[in-house]
């Protein structure tokens, strides 16, 4: 099987208000209006966009979008918008994508793109929520044939529903990662703080559902989120379930490590990240529920004695407080080489939805982050979602914020110089 490159971007990030600009003939213009945005979209009605992925989805060489969208009127689909090159959307017809899995108060809470068949074109993996506070929740298949056009086909995905679900939350966050070494892409689930799971892909895009480590006598071991890296070097995927690690021994067996405890419900979002002496490190957002004083961004990393050492003192210059941090990415965005952290956060989660400054960390040359959020647009929203991307064509990596329409905080792009400091536009 040949090699192949995942997209595996989606998730954070932040704010501005420009200048009204001129609106495209589909309704009222909205701050920061530039056209890079269909009116359909900046003006959807109510909660409808909540997750994104930029991903060439026609095969051109330029980055398109796939919205998750969440229904409040029974129309169970997610969109499409195709780039034009310089990164400018434009609506594909509803007909590209497939019926979503169920309609009104379903939503789409997380997308994921890579060739998951080996066919050579991008396909799309949703994770979806049902209405709370049924268990109706799903992993669909959005299969790709190669021009932007997408069927269904879910079916490939033998999903098997946790025990003890927390209602339409059972579904949470899904990461991929060649977990078995056999050079296609599995992915991993977390499943409401309840379960974790390992899909393995047969290498046709046929998924089959794998018991994860220690899921019967360490329960509440399992975080809200899941990920997948080479932890200890040694050329396999070790999982992330923070603050405990899991390491491969090359044949899909686990040994859990790891010496650092948070008292339960206490939750960390983590992503790996190399340093400049080639060291992986855990950054990793503290999450509790409906917390509105916010938590510390920790930082971790495994010894040789597989342990987890603390080191957020050595790593951050300050302490970056977030309130309610939904998904977490890193990219080189400043472009000295150093790979750098953006955090989506959309602050506290209830009545008046007031959001908050989403986070960008940027790696130095030392191996330390410096809080450079004062390089996003300066506002707080309510961002679900990010995607990240080379929107524009020019070779470094922008952001699409998939903010709820609240308060009109509207949906927006960040427009990177280069150097890691973004404009708004719409």
């Amino acid at each position: 099987m040949k090699n192949k490159t995942y997209l595996i971007f989606s998730s954070i990030i932040i704010i501005g208000i420009v200048s009204c600009g001129s609106d495209d003939g589909q309704g009222p213009a909205v701050p920061g209006d530039t056209g890079r945005l269909p009116g359909s979209i900046l003006m959807a009605n109510g909660d409808r966009f909540m997750s994104s992925v930029l991903v060439d989805v026609d095969g051109d060489g330029d980055q398109d979008m796939m919205l998750g969208a969440v229904d409040r009127e029974n129309i169970p689909k997610d969109y499409l918008l195709i780039n034009d090159g310089q990164g400018n959307f434009s609506e594909a017809p509803s007909s590209n994508m497939p019926a979503r899995y169920g309609g009104a108060n379903f939503g789409t809470d997380q997308l994921r793109a890579g060739d998951f068949d080996d066919d050579g074109d991008n396909d799309v993996l949703a994770v979806v929520h049902g209405p709370l506070p049924s268990e109706d929740a799903t992993v669909m298949f959005y299969q790709n044939n190669g021009s932007g056009v997408f069927t269904d086909a879910s079916t490939k995905i033998n999903y098997v529903a946790p025990p003890n679900g927390l209602g339409g939350l059972v579904i949470g966050n899904l990461e991929l990662a060649d977990v078995d070494n056999d050079n296609d892409m599995d992915f991993l689930l977390s499943q409401g703080g309840t379960h974790n799971a390992i899909y393995l892909n047969d290498g046709e895009g046929n998924y089959s559902n794998a018991n994860f480590p220690d899921l019967d006598d360490e329960p509440f071991r399992i975080g809200l989120h899941v990920t997948g890296a080479d932890i200890n070097k040694d050329g396999f995927t070790d999982i992330l379930a923070l603050p405990h690690v899991y390491i491969n021994d090359g044949n899909n067996n686990y040994t859990l490590y790891s010496n650092y405890e948070l008292p339960w419900p206490t939750y960390l979002m983590g992503i790996t990240v190399e340093n400049n002496l080639g060291n992986p490190m855990l950054i990793a957002p503290q999450f509790i529920f409906l917390d509105v004083a916010g938590n510390p961004t920790h930082a971790f990393q495994f010894s040789t004695n597989n342990e987890l050492i603390y080191t957020a003192n050595e790593v951050f210059s300050t302490v970056r407080k977030t309130v309610h941090p939904r998904n977490i990415y890193s990219a080189d965005f400043d472009g000295n080489g150093l790979m750098d952290v953006v955090v989506a956060d959309h602050g506290f989660d209830s009545y008046p939805f007031l959001g908050n400054q989403n986070t960008l960390f940027l790696q130095q040359t030392n191996g330390t982050f410096i809080d450079a959020s004062g390089q996003l647009p300066e506002i707080s929203d309510f961002t679900h979602d990010i995607a990240i991307g080379d929107i524009d064509g020019d070779g470094d990596i922008d952001i699409y914020a998939s903010n709820l329409t609240i308060n009109q905080d509207y949906p927006y792009f960040m427009i990177n110089d280069g150097q890691g400091n973004f404009t708004l536009e719409r």
